[in-house]
């Protein structure tokens, strides 16, 4: 089994993020423990690309428009780079 790249496991959470959501929910959809999604979350807290909500007790993370941007740019480059490799095979 191929481990994840960051930058994958960063659009995940950014994707999970378009709608509210929980660091429980962050961390099943995205398949990491505890200690790596708080990792990432503050990561994506200080570039801006995610934002904290707070609901009594409960803290829910959304995507920022920031965040949608460099979503859209990495999802650019994998569809780019998918498409170089199916030219590749081509050949």
């Amino acid at each position: 089994m191929q481990r994840r790249k960051q930058l994958e496991i960063l659009e995940e959470i950014l994707s999970v993020c378009r709608t509210s959501s929980s660091r429980t929910r962050i961390m099943y959809k995205v398949n990491l423990n505890f200690h790596r999604v708080t990792e990432y979350i503050k990561f994506l807290l200080e570039l801006g690309l995610i934002e904290e909500k707070s609901f009594g007790n409960i803290k829910t993370y959304q995507i920022t428009k920031r965040g949608e941007e460099l979503l859209s740019k990495l999802q650019e480059v994998k569809e780019f780079l998918k498409t170089e490799k199916d030219k590749e095979m081509l050949i």
